[in-house]
Order: C-alpha cells, then sequence, then structure tokens
C-alpha cells in the first residue's frame, strides 16, 4: 500500500525501486555500500543495536553477517564496530607502527597485538590520544586491514608476512632472546593472546629456577658427573619422585640456588644418566619422576602402572590417585585413565606372585 501510495504522489521526484526510494535510478543498493557509510558518518565505535536502528531497512541478520565478514568493519569490542578509515592515521604514522612490528619480529619473530598497543603509546602518544576512543583489539583489527600485505596477523600475533605461528611456535620464540623473565611476566602474555603456557615450547630456549623466575638456557652451567653421582646416592632403585630430594644442600654448586623447579630442569635437559618423565609440565610445582636412563618406560602411563605394582596399597581409585599424589608423581588426585592402569597394575603384582 505504501509502494502505490508513492508511486502515485511522488514518482515525479523519486525513484521508486522494488524495495527501496531513492533520488536517482540505480541498478540496485548495496547493502555493503550503506553499512560503509553508515559506520564513517558515526567515526567513532558504535553499538550494532544503534547501527540497525539507523539502518532499519536492513535485517539486523543482515547487518550483522556484512560487519563479520568484511576486514573493513573492524570489531572494537563485544556488539561495537568502526570503520578501519576512524583510525585516524597519516602515512607517517602508519609507517611508525609498521616500524615497532618489524623491529620486534626482528628480534622475537613477533609481536603480540597488546605488546604493540602498549609500544604505540609509549613511543606515539599524541598517535595514540587521538585514536584512544579504540580498543586493543580495535586497534590491532584495523592494521591487519591496512598491514595485510607487510604482515600476518593470526589471532593477536603478528609476524612476517606469509608466516602463520602456531602457539607452540609463539612460546618457542618467547623463550629466545630473554635472559630473564617472571611468571608474572609469562602468564601475562599467555592471556594477552588467549591460551595457555606452553611449557614443553618454552623450554626448548629457556628454563625454570624458582617458582616465580626463568632464564635463557645459555646461562645455566651444572657440574653434571658430580651432580648425577650425588643422585645415585638418593635414587637406591629405578626411578624416584623430584619430590624425594629434599637436602638441595648436598648438591654441586650450580649457576643458581638448588630448587625443586631447577632440578626439574636438570632431569629433562642436562643430566647423563637419569631422565624426566611425568605428565606435564606444572605451573605451581615441579611433580614426576627421576627415573635412570637404564630403565626405559615408553610413556608415563607404563611408570604409573610400575609405580602401583610395586606399592603396598588397596588397589582402589581413590588410594591410588591419594600415592600419587602425596609421592609427587602427579600435582591433583586426578588422572584421566587410572582405572584401567589399576587393572595393569594388579596383573603385573600378580604375575610377581606367582
Amino acid at each position: 500500500m505504501l509502494k502505490a501510495y508513492l508511486v502515485h504522489y511522488v514518482s515525479d521526484r523519486y525513484y521508486i525501486g522494488r524495495s527501496y526510494l531513492s533520488t536517482e535510478v540505480r541498478a540496485e543498493i548495496d547493502p555493503i555500500d550503506e553499512v560503509r557509510q553508515c559506520l564513517k558518518q558515526y567515526d567513532t565505535p558504535v553499538q550494532v543495536d544503534e547501527l540497525c536502528d539507523s539502518l532499519s531497512h536492513i535485517t539486523e541478520d543482515r547487518v550483522r553477517f556484512i560487519l563479520g565478514s568484511n576486514g573493513e568493519f573492524v570489531r572494537n569490542s563485544k556488539g561495537e564496530y568502526f570503520h578501519v578509515d576512524s583510525l585516524d592515521l597519516t602515512e607517517e604514522e602508519l609507517e611508525n607502527i609498521a616500524e615497532i612490528i618489524e623491529a620486534a619480529v626482528e628480534k622475537h619473530e613477533f609481536i603480540s597485538g597488546n605488546e604493540l598497543y602498549d609500544a604505540i603509546q609509549n613511543k606515539y602518544p599524541y598517535t595514540f590520544e587521538k585514536n584512544a576512543v579504540f580498543s586493543v583489539i580495535g586497534w590491532r583489527d584495523a592494521l591487519k586491514y591496512k598491514l595485510a600485505d607487510r604482515f600476518s596477523f593470526v589471532g593477536n600475533i603478528v609476524s612476517r608476512a606469509g608466516t602463520s605461528l602456531s602457539m607452540s611456535d609463539v612460546f618457542t620464540e618467547y623463550g629466545k632472546g630473554r635472559q630473564r623473565f617472571s611468571l608474572d611476566e609469562l602468564e601475562q602474555f599467555a592471556d594477552s593472546i588467549g591460551t595457555t603456557i606452553y611449557f614443553d615450547s618454552l623450554y626448548t630456549n629457556a628454563i625454570r629456577i624458582s617458582h616465580q623466575w626463568f632464564v635463557s638456557k645459555d646461562s645455566a652451567r651444572f657440574s653434571v658427573k658430580e651432580t648425577d653421582a650425588v643422585l645415585e646416592r638418593f635414587c637406591d632403585s629405578n626411578y624416584m619422585p623430584i619430590s624425594a630430594v629434599t637436602e638441595f644442600a648436598v648438591l654441586p654448586d650450580a649457576a643458581f640456588p638448588w630448587t625443586e623447579y631447577l632440578l626439574e630442569q636438570y632431569i629433562a635437559f642436562f643430566s647423563e644418566k637419569f631422565y624426566l618423565m611425568h605428565g606435564n609440565y606444572n605451573k605451581n610445582c615441579a611433580v614426576g619422576a627421576i627415573v635412570r636412563k637404564t630403565c626405559q618406560f615408553s610413556s608415563f602411563d607404563e611408570l604409573v602402572i610400575d609405580i602401583l605394582a610395586h606399592s603396598d596399597i588397596p588397589l582402589r581409585k581413590k588410594e591410588a590417585l591419594d600415592y600419587l599424589a602425596e609421592n609427587g608423581y602427579i600435582a591433583r588426585r586426578s588422572y584421566t585413565n587410572i582405572e584401567e592402569l589399576m587393572i595393569s597394575a594388579r596383573a603385573q603384582r600378580n604375575q610377581k606372585e606367582k
């Protein structure tokens, strides 16, 4: 009815198409162009609901799809977008930012979005202040659009063009070139890129010397033969938990004071007579077994079976988990397939009794 009314009364002043009215003849209205023009008029981040109200002739689902599938429309926070051109950067300022990225990539292979945001704020405060309305995510994704031909942006990691660093790669590189860093710094970094800490990868280039501190692996200095000789006196069987070593004063001098964490690192990477077996590295404690290299277990599961088989505890789930945790083989009283391992341990016990 509305269309019929408009055709009758204003068709001499407007062009009335199938689903729109305009001042000139158009083949079709482009909803992407409408979203673009609307965001540019706002020039600052705007809530999607407000944008939908301004574009009421386009369905909300369509608006949201357009925002999510076009890089020039940048998410500033949950439910809030802006057009990439609203980030006010001159060519010189953009080049300055590119130089920050290049320097970081040259040194560490990557820079996180949070580190880049902080670097811009510290080095170019004027550039930052005039764009202070934009969030860390907004800055990162706007720069991703503007510098896509020069750098690779994957998640919150910026690296060389053509590269796509995995989280394992990222933590390997994080440990490289840093002489000393804290657990707090490491946790903040992991949080900034939305992941947990990949300790196995981190320890490619770094070692942990205490609960709070990590250092470059190159700075480690151990008297390997002498240290192994002392450990042999502690270990009167094929293996023992790390927690069994409590008298650190008897260990030969190392580059750092001995702790359970430094002992864990020594066994994992430097010992000639022992190796480390555990479920995984733990953020809050050093757990696992120090195993003689003359005794090879194919997996930690196999070691757990042997530990339970040679213990004198009843092979029930609670007792088994309590024993493993209290003796420092595991950090928490949980183990994925403990029931299966107890069956194997019971079979091993029965075999010994025959």
